[in-house]
C-alpha cells in the first residue's frame, strides 16, 4: 500500500486476522474487543466471558467458564486456529478468602500456561494480563525487574502466571484503571453528580490508566510482537491517590470538589493490609510503542472516560 512505498506505520495487515479473548465481558476485556473490531473490521474475535453480551457491533460473547471448562476451551482455540489469544480473565475479588486459592491459581496460572502452549503448537502469539498488585507496595515506584512481593492471594496467583508464561507470552502488568460502567469510577462520578459527599483515601498511590487506554497498550504490543522474556508494564502517566483521582474527576466533570473528603487507610481498614504506593515505571512500554497507543495524561484521560460513556 501506498504507506508501505512511502515510509509511512507499517501496521501489519489485518484482513481475516483471528483473535481470541478470554474476559471478554469484563471492564478491559468489552473496551479490547471494540479497539480491535474498529480497527481491525475485518477480524474476526472469538470473545470468551462468563456473560452473554453484545460488546460490539455484530460481536457477541460466548459463554464459557475457564476455571471448569478448560478442555473446551483448548479445542475451541485449535479449531480456530487464532493469530492472538489474549487471556484476560482473572476473577474479580481483589483479595479473595483462603477458600477460593485454588480457583485463583487455576485462572491465573492453571488455565493460561495450558493456552499459551496451545499457543506455541500452533504459532499464535499468548498475551497474559498480570497486576500491580504481584507487589507489596513498600518500594515503588516499582520497574520491570523489582521482585514481587504479593499481599494477597489475587496477586500470588499471578506470579505464579507470570513466572511460568515468561518467554512464552507478552506478560503486560495493568494498574488501577478508571473508565465509567461498573467500577469505582462509576461509583465516584455517581455521587458527585447526585451531589453527595465522598470519602476518599489519601494515602494509597497507584499509576492510574483509563480503560481504553490501557487496552490500546495491550494491543500496541501485540501488533508490535514486543519481547516475551520481559514484563511489560502499563502504568498511566501521573502517580496519584484515590482523592487526587477524585479531584480531578470533579474539575474535569465540573463538579464541586468540596463534596471530596480526603480519608486515611488505617482510620477505615483495620484487618489487613493494604500496598501503600503500587506505582509502576512504564517507561520501557512507552518507548515500544507508537505514538497512536500511548496513554493520555491524567485530565485528558477523564476527558475522554466521560465522552466515552458506559462501556
Amino acid at each position: 500500500g501506498i504507506n508501505a512505498e512511502y515510509g509511512g506505520p507499517k501496521l501489519p495487515i489485518m484482513e481475516g486476522k483471528r483473535f481470541v479473548v478470554t474476559g471478554a465481558t469484563g471492564f478491559v476485556g468489552r473496551r479490547l474487543c471494540r479497539l480491535i473490531s474498529a480497527r481491525f473490521p475485518e477480524a474476526k474475535i472469538l470473545a470468551l466471558g462468563r456473560k452473554s453480551l453484545e460488546i460490539a457491533p455484530g460481536l457477541k460473547s460466548t459463554i464459557l467458564d475457564l476455571s471448569t471448562e478448560l478442555d473446551k476451551a483448548l479445542e475451541l482455540v485449535k479449531s480456530i486456529s487464532p493469530h492472538y489469544v489474549i487471556h484476560l480473565a482473572a476473577g474479580t475479588n481483589f483479595n479473595p478468602p483462603p477458600s477460593e486459592h485454588s480457583y485463583y491459581v487455576t485462572l491465573n496460572a492453571t488455565v493460561p500456561v495450558a493456552l499459551a502452549n496451545v499457543c506455541l503448537s500452533i504459532g499464535a502469539t499468548f498475551a497474559y494480563a498480570s497486576t500491580d498488585m504481584v507487589f507489596d507496595g513498600d518500594n515503588a515506584p516499582y520497574d520491570i525487574g523489582s521482585k514481587t512481593s504479593p499481599l494477597t492471594i489475587y496477586g500470588s496467583s499471578k506470579v505464579e502466571g507470570e513466572n511460568q508464561l515468561l518467554g512464552k507470552a507478552i506478560v503486560v502488568r495493568f494498574p488501577l484503571m478508571y473508565g465509567l460502567g461498573g467500577s469505582f469510577f462509576q461509583v465516584m462520578y455517581d455521587k458527585l453528580q447526585k451531589g453527595e459527599s465522598l470519602s476518599l483515601f489519601d494515602d494509597e498511590f497507584r499509576t492510574v490508566c483509563w480503560a481504553t487506554d490501557a487496552a490500546n497498550m495491550l494491543l500496541g504490543l501485540l501488533l508490535k510482537n514486543v519481547d516475551k522474556t520481559k514484563v511489560w508494564h502499563l502504568g498511566g502517566t501521573s502517580r496519584v491517590s484515590r482523592y487526587e483521582l477524585g479531584l480531578s474527576l470533579a474539575e474535569v466533570a465540573g463538579f464541586d470538589q468540596s463534596l471530596i473528603k480526603p480519608v486515611k487507610v488505617k482510620d477505615l481498614i483495620k484487618d489487613m493490609k493494604r500496598p501503600a504506593d503500587l506505582s509502576l515505571i512504564s517507561t520501557e512500554t512507552y518507548k515500544a510503542l507508537d505514538a497512536e497507543f500511548l496513554p493520555s495524561d491524567l485530565k485528558l484521560g477523564i476527558k475522554k472516560a466521560l465522552e466515552e460513556g458506559q462501556v
